[in-house]
Order: C-alpha cells, then structure tokens, then sequence
C-alpha cells in the first residue's frame, strides 16, 4: 500500500466508490471493518503506511 504525503491514498476503482476504502463502514445495522493489512501481496512496498493488526471485540448487547 503506498500513501502520497498531503494526497493520501490513491484511488481505488470501485462500484462503491472510496466506501469501503478503510476503516469503519456503517450501513443500517450492519458493520464492517477494513484494515490496512500488515503485509503486500505482489511487491513488498508500504511507503507512508504502516502495517495494521486489528483487534475486535463482540460484546453481547441486548437489542432494545
């Protein structure tokens, strides 16, 4: 992943646009979570981004 200084990441062609680009995604009563990564998949570059390890904790809540 490759972050440009004062741009920030580049575009990601998406039908959903940049949605689901990272972080928390609230949709009505759904969630999703989308980490950096802590690795690359076809060249070993990480340029102004540092690999991520999420830890997510469900708790039981009663729905009201």
């Amino acid at each position: 992943m490759i972050v440009v200084p004062f741009l920030g990441q580049p575009v990601l062609p998406s039908k959903f646009g940049q949605k689901y680009r990272l972080g928390l995604v609230r949709d009505g009563h759904r969630q999703t979570y989308i980490s950096r990564g802590v690795g690359c998949l076809l060249a070993p570059i990480r340029l102004n981004c540092l690999p991520e390890a999420t830890v997510i904790s469900l708790t039981d809540q009663e729905m009201i």
